[in-house]
């Protein structure tokens, strides 16, 4: 199996982990070395840039570092250290150099190279660009330019021999593999037998908030697994693959994680601290989102006794929240920390806790089969109930009499029917059907004028509480009438002669007047059963209706005034009182008596002496 490197950005490289091509992370530096491990080779190795100069002045190829990577090479079991290096690009302008240090040497004092070539193979004239220790060569060392056939001799190695090796390519653009060809080996990697996701963790999601996809995490559950009993081995664990090979940012409590995402990939570095090898590899956490509860309904009530505190039934949530759920239970809390730690249940027929103040429930749904849970809230509410106080019938006066009327209900009858109750909180309407106001629907606009001339009209006024408008109302209703103002007719005089009935038949005073005479006269074409007639010594008292004015028209009246007094009458609907009229009058006259000479002499000749004659009497007339 080869290994592939991939020389990145910041000199991200990529390293075999297992039997799978993982990323590995080193700089183009000695100190960070790539270190060898395992007997396979290296594919599509990336090189870019030559960090620290480090081969100035020690190596006999005449060569320095321009874009390079370094391995760091310990040998386990004795034979020959030898490697064969292929550009990507068959191009033979695709220059690859390298140099070889050791045995036993470190960063800081790595010696005279012991072999290098820095061939190049255009100017050398070869029908290939590969490059790398040969068995078959014997010079240790060629280049640069067109000396040499870019192959120097293998080395002969010992068990425990250290050494680091240089590529470095000064012309082209092509990546580079390298295989392992000589009897040497190394120390192999730490062994995984983990399977492809046979690492990964699924955890509820336990934490508040419930259902935002985050949970805690205990990720050495998997230490056992992928350390399988080996020694000398540590596990680490990192949120990027990145930090994971270069062994920077690991996760300081990785038994207490808690996901940044969902799912998430975690990454393992397994570290020989003897042989330092070390492999990577990566597992998937996700959170389970399990058992999803179900949305409960608010619920409210009116309080019907006043003190602001009622008993709800929560069983009809029950069912809601359970969501069709199999082998779920479900627990109602006063707070969400004692929902989620399933703690404080309360009784399904619960008292909410503060008069006339939402208050808000926890509902947790818990599969009982791998108990992860769910939570949801809802609210109960009470409110103070709708009492509508029934108001006076109106009765308007039609002064055109055309039969309509426009009524403002809500400057007339608003304060009436709530009562004291806040305008604020609840709302008054109206209603031209009782089915209409107790489902809350067409209700009339006000101003209203009514739709039917001089025929009273039910309206029904809905009271309801603006929160629970469905729950907290109550109807009332009252009488619309629209009335016709009264025209009566002008009468004439009322003519008495003065008589003694006062004793004086010559003082101008009669008490012999009967007003309810004059009522038909009034009327006309008024309906005597829908209007009244009275009469009044004053137009005040016409107009007020004042009892000091009013005469007693079924009774003998007697003029107040000598010889004639002014009546006024009052004609008012009698379902209406405020419609009437008082703008006709008409006056009591008592007429003089007149004055006969008690003696009058009639003489008539007798023409035939018989005692008899026709008299005229129309002669006495003047008498």
């Amino acid at each position: 199996m080869k290994i592939t490197l991939q020389h990145c950005l910041l000199f991200f490289v990529f390293v075999v982990s297992f039997s799978e091509v993982s990323r590995l992370y080193a700089q183009n530096d000695c100190t960070d070395a790539i270190v060898v491990c395992g007997n396979s080779g290296y594919e599509n190795l990336e090189v870019s840039g030559a960090g620290i100069q480090e081969l100035n002045g020690n190596n006999s190829c005449g060569s320095q570092e321009n874009n390079s990577i370094w391995f760091d090479i310990t040998v386990v079991s004795d034979g020959t250290l030898a490697f064969t290096l292929t550009p990507e690009s068959a191009a033979i302008t695709e220059d690859y150099d390298f140099f070889i240090y050791g045995p036993n040497v470190d960063c800081n004092n790595l010696g005279e190279s012991i072999r290098c070539s820095t061939t190049n193979p255009q100017n050398a004239g070869l029908s290939s660009n590969l490059t790398g220790l040969s068995t078959t060569e014997t010079d240790i060392s060629e280049g640069p330019g067109p000396d040499g056939n870019s192959f120097v001799s293998a080395i002969e190695v010992s068990s425990g021999d250290r050494f680091f090796l240089v590529v470095d390519r000064p012309i082209g653009s092509s990546n580079f593999s390298l295989e392992w060809t000589g009897t040497a080996t190394f120390d192999n990697p730490p062994v995984n037998i983990v399977t492809p996701g046979g690492a990964d963790i699924s955890a509820c999601d336990t934490s508040i908030p419930i259902n935002d996809g985050v949970s805690e995490f205990d990720l050495t559950t998997n230490n056992d697994a992928f350390i399988n009993g080996q020694t000398n081995v540590n596990i680490s664990y990192y949120e990027t693959e990145g930090d994971a090979i270069a062994d920077t940012n690991a996760i300081v409590n990785p038994d207490e994680y808690v996901n940044t995402s969902n799912p998430q990939n975690i990454y393992v570095r397994l570290f020989n601290e003897v042989t330092r090898c070390f492999v990577t590899d990566v597992f998937e956490i996700s959170v389970d989102p399990g058992i999803v509860a179900g949305t409960p309904e608010s619920l409210t009530a009116c309080d019907d006794d006043g003190d602001g505190f009622e008993v709800f039934d929560l069983t009809s949530n029950v069912n809601l929240v359970m969501n069709g759920a199999p082998s779920a239970i479900v627990t109602f809390h006063r707070s969400e920390l004692d929902a989620l730690d399933g703690i404080n249940t309360v009784a399904i027929n619960y008292t909410n806790q503060v008069a006339y103040t939402q208050e808000t429930l926890w509902a947790r749904l818990e599969d009982t089969t791998d108990n992860c849970f769910d939570l949801t809230s809802f609210t109960l509410d009470v409110f103070e109930d709708a009492v509508a106080t029934q108001p006076n019938d109106i009765e308007e006066c039609d002064i055109d009499n055309d039969g309509f009327f426009t009524f403002d209900f809500n400057a007339l009858q608003d304060i009436t029917v709530l009562n004291g109750l806040d305008p604020n909180t609840f709302d008054v309407l109206y209603y031209s059907t009782e089915e209409d106001a107790i489902a809350n629907t067409n209700s009339l606009i006000s101003p209203y004028t009514n739709t039917t001339p001089f025929i009273d009209q039910l309206i029904y006024v809905r009271v309801h509480h603006l929160m629970a408008p469905t729950i907290c109302y109550d109807i009332t209703s009252f009488n619309l009438t629209v009335s016709s103002l009264p025209v009566p007719t002008q009468p004439v005089d009322y003519e008495i002669c003065d008589d003694a009935s006062d004793g004086d038949d010559t003082n101008g005073f009669v008490q012999s007047f009967l007003l309810n005479s004059k009522d038909l006269e009034i009327l006309g074409d008024l309906d005597a059963d829908q209007y009244s007639v009275s009469y009044h010594s004053s137009l005040t008292g016409a107009q007020t209706n004042n009892s000091i004015d009013v005469i007693d028209k079924d009774s003998p009246y007697s003029n107040i005034t000598v010889d004639i007094q002014e009546i006024f009458v009052r004609v008012e609907n009698i379902d209406n009182t405020d419609c009437n009229n008082s703008e006709v009058s008409f006056n009591l006259v008592v007429s003089e008596l007149p004055t006969v000479n008690p003696t009058v002499e009639l003489k008539q000749c007798d023409d035939n002496t018989d005692g008899f004659a026709n008299f005229n009497l129309f002669q006495a007339n003047e008498l």
